[in-house]
């Protein structure tokens, strides 16, 4: 399991300083909430494969929202 986290942890420790960034609201900015879902996608792809995402290839869609954020 830690070969398959690494894959998505660091866009986890960024999303967590992100979110203290905003007092832990997430609704305080939309592009922070989008990244989150495409996180939590992102662990779906990676744990359970089987699980149909509703985000087509959210790991390769990660690197894209983070830019978009720009916190």
């Amino acid at each position: 399991d830690s070969v398959k986290s690494a894959q998505i942890d660091e866009y986890l420790e960024r999303f967590d300083a992100a979110f203290e960034s905003v007092g832990g609201d997430l609704y305080k900015k939309p592009a922070l909430y989008f990244f989150w879902l495409l996180l939590e996608e992102a662990h779906i792809a990676v744990f359970a494969p089987e699980v149909q995402n509703t985000i087509k290839a959210p790991l390769s869609k990660l690197s894209d929202a983070w830019k978009d954020l720009r916190l």
